[in-house]
């Protein structure tokens, strides 16, 4: 899992895919009222998403991707075999930056490279996607 309950967002690999977990979209509407707002919307992002893991972890460790995503609300599923490309490239300073190419499109994702570092997220997703993932050199 990368991110997790004191983040707003998670992203989860299984063996035959991945999901893609966030808080309530409601709690992030905060931000339009300003620092206050934003980080009253943060903290209800966090619970909302610690709810939605709790979920996940209920199923147990054989619950396929699938699965997670029917039981959570919200879960993007990836499914292993739908993603063509993936590559994580360099964002703004710290920042970096997922994509998953799909035959629906583009999946765009972005995390903060110091709270979790690109060996980890690339070691989780050379394990299900092998030579369809690109890490830019830049990257890392």
């Amino acid at each position: 899992m990368i991110g997790g309950a004191g983040q707003t967002a998670s992203l989860i690999v299984f063996d035959d895919g991945i999901l893609v977990v966030s808080g309530s979209k409601a709690a992030s509407a905060g931000v339009a009222f300003g620092a206050i707002g934003g980080a009253v919307g943060a903290v209800a992002a966090k619970k909302a998403l610690a709810k939605k893991l709790a979920i996940i972890d209920e199923l147990g460790p054989s619950a396929s991707s699938g699965q997670a995503a029917a039981a959570v609300k919200g879960a993007q599923h990836l499914s292993a075999t739908d993603i063509t490309a993936a590559r994580i490239a360099k964002g703004l300073g710290q920042g970096r930056k997922l994509r998953f190419d799909l035959p629906s499109g583009p999946v765009k994702l972005r995390w903060a490279g110091k709270q979790t570092p690109v060996a980890t997220v690339a070691g989780l997703l050379q394990l299900l996607l092998g030579d369809r993932l690109e890490v830019d050199e830049g990257a890392t």
